[in-house]
């Protein structure tokens, strides 16, 4: 207010800003959105593959180079399994009245056990699912030993962990799983509330709409949050917050 300038927050994606300007700075909802397309996961999952394929690969090479392309293929599976299967893995957000009833000292240090995170049954599902893989071949084609398919299950819980320690913050959806409000969830405080609708234009998930009669925001989705901080940070009135 006191530089005279005035802050408009645009679409979401570059590529909509001549559409938003011929609009004369008005966004659909599409332009609001965030969205994880295929071609954008496996990106990801390519960026996460590279390296694990490639920092073991010289001791294998030199004492079990057999056991290389099975290594690879793991990798490589598991890593475009887990994003290209994305919106159907159970990675949702995981606050609400259960998080916020165990208190804050839980949140102090539930934020280094990653894995008794909930959102890391994402990473468990494709585990398990690398396992059973293992498993019906081992049975069908009669080759290899179970104590393989064991040693085969740790190698595939490894890679597993790694990929899906910080699953979340590898999207430009979900916050890094490392942050403490992962295990809340956003709650408006009416008696705050203006209606300045900057909740509205910045909520990656299209969850705010401002109520033009009670001239205040009102969330349609409860469930729809991910816990990115965005409404919480912008809004004027401090009317937005993580409990």
């Amino acid at each position: 207010e006191r530089t005279g300038w005035r802050v408009v927050f645009g679409p979401v994606r570059a590529r909509d800003i001549p559409a938003y300007l011929a609009n004369h700075y008005k966004k659909t909802d599409e332009m609001r959105k965030v969205r994880f397309a295929l071609a954008e996961r496996l990106e990801m999952a390519v960026m996460w593959a590279v390296p694990i394929s490639i920092v073991p690969l010289a001791p294998l090479l030199i004492w079990w180079s057999w056991l290389v392309l099975p290594f690879l293929a793991a990798v490589w599976g598991i890593a475009l399994f887990t994003f290209g299967a994305f919106p159907w893995l159970p990675v949702g957000a995981t606050g609400g009245k259960g998080a916020r009833a165990e208190g804050r000292d839980r949140l102090r240090w539930a934020r280094y056990l990653i894995v008794f995170d909930p959102r890391l049954r994402a990473s468990l599902t494709v585990l398990l699912l690398f396992l059973g893989g293992l498993a019906a071949y081992v049975w069908f084609v009669g080759e290899g030993e179970w104590i393989s398919l064991a040693g085969w299950g740790l190698a595939g819980l490894a890679i597993s962990l790694l990929i899906g320690l910080d699953l979340t913050g590898s999207t430009p959806i979900y916050k890094s799983g490392l942050h403490d409000e992962r295990l809340l969830t956003v709650r408006l405080l009416e008696d705050r509330c203006t209606g300045k609708a900057i909740c509205e234009q910045i909520c990656p998930k299209g969850r705010f709409r401002v109520d033009s009669k009670l001239h205040r925001a009102v969330i349609d989705d409860d469930d729809g949050c991910v816990q990115c901080g965005a409404c919480v940070v912008q809004c004027p009135e401090d009317a937005l917050v993580f409990a």
